[in-house]
């Protein structure tokens, strides 16, 4: 079949760009929200406010199993963040969609975890294995070979 605007076709590569955009911003978003914890007398605090530098280690506080929990939470934001910034800038574009495929069903699969809504798990999850098949796109540091 013809297509419908065939002088649009040049802007094909375009569409991976707008998508690594939206899960940038949407993985960025996340980390923020793993990195805004919510202390146990209910007031938010930012984890700089809060000191993050004991915050990377975890701290004997008796009970290992939330010990644990917290520092896999800590470890998540930053994979996040660190995430955010390979698919904004381009690089590593294949290796962070199937990082980011994992992130989104880990989202899927713990609610605990899941800073989205269900079904903005589910398109994230979508949208990186859309670019996992279609590459970078466009202003990218990948470029297909």
């Amino acid at each position: 079949m013809l297509s419908t605007f065939p002088e649009l076709l040049f802007l094909a590569p375009l569409s991976p760009f707008l998508i690594r955009l939206a899960l940038a911003s949407l993985f960025a978003y996340a980390s923020l929200r793993h990195f805004v914890s919510k202390r146990e007398e209910g007031v938010r605090t930012i984890g700089f406010a809060a000191g993050w530098i004991p915050a990377l280690w975890i701290q004997p506080d008796g009970d290992i199993g939330a010990s644990a929990g917290r520092m896999a939470f800590k470890i998540l934001w930053v994979i996040e963040a660190v995430l955010a910034l390979f698919l904004a800038g381009g690089a590593y574009v294949q290796l962070a969609s199937i990082v980011g495929g994992v992130i989104a069903i880990e989202w899927l699969v713990s609610k605990r975890t899941r800073p989205v809504a269900r079904g903005t798990a589910y398109l994230a999850l979508v949208l990186c294995v859309s670019l996992l098949v279609t590459g970078a796109g466009a202003l990218a540091f990948d470029l297909p070979l």
